[in-house]
């Protein structure tokens, strides 16, 4: 069937009948056959006809292509097409995710590191999928002092708890359980979370010297914070959120929209 589309709309395309629209299809049905070559082909041919950047997809489908050489061992080709991704889309994420991958494949920390600090300062919503590996390659080099002004960063500017943990265990490994648990005491003050409170609990276990008081009472502050600051409510249809119910949402002006949130933290 796909090959009877592709054949249709490549005709359209050579007579010039729609052409934009058949291009259109013809990338769907290279994405579905993951033909990325062809799909960069038509994609920049429809930029042509349109008028539509298509930069964006483009990085991705170079990605696609970067990720299946690495994956083969063919680094060499990798970088080719992260290159590639970059010229498509200067501001690509992908393309420097896969580039920080490229790199800790080939062991050039440094390289891996600064690719990936990029990624997290040009849009630190990625920052948990480049976390893990990025802490990695500052253990390798030994860097922590660089490790510590990243994450102090990135607490700054991330509104979750990911950089608050990482720095916790960081401080844990090099000055220990007390200081760990006042960091991480300090912090979900702040933003409080139900991971930072685990974490929270398994640091005051380690702790055996801590007092137990100060320790409840610690996590029934972060436990406070938690219900006041979690939403109770939501719309159905919109996502708009509250803390107290309305029967209309005040996002979307539906009626009867906005129900109770279940979960961990709230109803």
């Amino acid at each position: 069937l796909l090959d009877r589309a592709e054949t249709l709309f490549t005709d359209l395309v050579r007579m010039g009948v729609l052409a934009p629209q058949a291009l259109r299809h013809l990338i769907s049905i290279y994405q579905a056959e993951r033909d990325w070559g062809k799909a960069i082909e038509h994609a920049r041919k429809f930029e042509a006809a349109s008028g539509e950047p298509m930069g964006k997809l483009v990085a991705h489908y170079h990605c696609e292509l970067a990720e299946k050489a690495r994956l083969a061992g063919d680094l060499s080709q990798a970088r080719v097409h992260v290159a590639e991704a970059y010229a498509a889309d200067s501001h690509s994420v992908r393309a420097g995710l896969a580039e920080g991958q490229l790199e800790l494949a080939m062991n050039n920390d440094a390289a891996a590191i600064r690719a990936f600090e990029r990624v997290a300062r040009h849009d630190v919503e990625f920052l948990p999928d480049l976390l893990e590996p990025l802490l990695r390659c500052y253990e390798r080099a030994a860097d922590s002092a660089r490790a510590r002004g990243f994450l102090l960063e990135m607490i700054e500017h991330y509104p979750g708890v990911s950089p608050v943990l990482a720095l916790t265990r960081l401080i844990e490994r090099e000055e220990g359980h007390a200081a760990a648990l006042e960091c991480l005491s300090r912090q979900l003050q702040q933003r409080p979370s139900v991971r930072g409170e685990a974490a929270y609990i398994d640091l005051s276990l380690k702790d055996l010297g801590s007092d137990p008081g100060d320790a409840l009472k610690t996590l029934k502050q972060i436990t406070d914070q938690l219900v006041v600051r979690t939403p109770g409510y939501r719309c159905q249809r919109c996502g708009f959120s509250a803390r107290a119910h309305h029967w209309q949402c005040p996002g979307c002006k539906s009626w009867g929209s906005i129900k109770p949130v279940h979960g961990a933290v709230s109803e």
